[in-house]
Order: structure tokens, then C-alpha cells, then sequence
């Protein structure tokens, strides 16, 4: 009879430390997670509110990237421009 209550005892608190464990394990790897997701999700309202007040002020930037023609000049020459250092 000792020998069975000595049992269920040590079952019992081994569930509990497994518990603890993986609780612990989900809580270090999701909630950092968490905030990373959250802050990307701020970034991204901030940008779109930014996005929108340069629309409303009438500056918003010229459209970079392939012309008409089906050159990209503006972005070689920024490429070239930013390459060239001076000392």
C-alpha cells in the first residue's frame, strides 16, 4: 500500500513538472513572437499613415521603376550615384 501511494505521488508530480515545462516552452517561444508580429503590424499603419498624408499634401513621390519605354535608368543611376564614395 506504501508502495503504491509513493507511486502515485511521484506520477503525479512528474505531471505537473512536464506541465510547468511545456507551459514554459510556449510561453519563450510564442510570446516574442508575439510583439514581433504586433510591432510589424504598428510599422506597417504607421507607413500606410504616412503613405496617406504625403497623398493629401499633393507631394507624393514620382513612381520609380520601369518606364514606358521599358528602361530603368532612374534606378541605375540611384544605384550608380549611391555606389561612388568620397573620402
Amino acid at each position: 500500500m506504501l508502495q503504491a501511494m509513493a507511486t502515485l505521488i511521484l506520477v503525479i508530480i512528474g505531471a505537473m513538472l512536464v506541465i510547468v515545462i511545456l507551459g514554459f516552452g510556449i510561453y519563450i517561444t510564442f510570446y516574442p513572437l508575439t510583439k514581433t508580429i504586433r510591432g510589424g503590424i504598428d510599422a506597417m499603419k504607421e507607413h500606410a499613415g504616412e503613405d496617406t498624408e504625403k497623398g493629401a499634401e499633393g507631394k507624393t513621390p514620382p513612381a520609380q521603376g520601369v518606364r514606358a519605354g521599358g528602361e530603368n535608368k532612374g534606378v541605375r543611376k540611384k544605384k550608380a550615384m549611391s555606389s561612388k564614395r568620397t573620402v
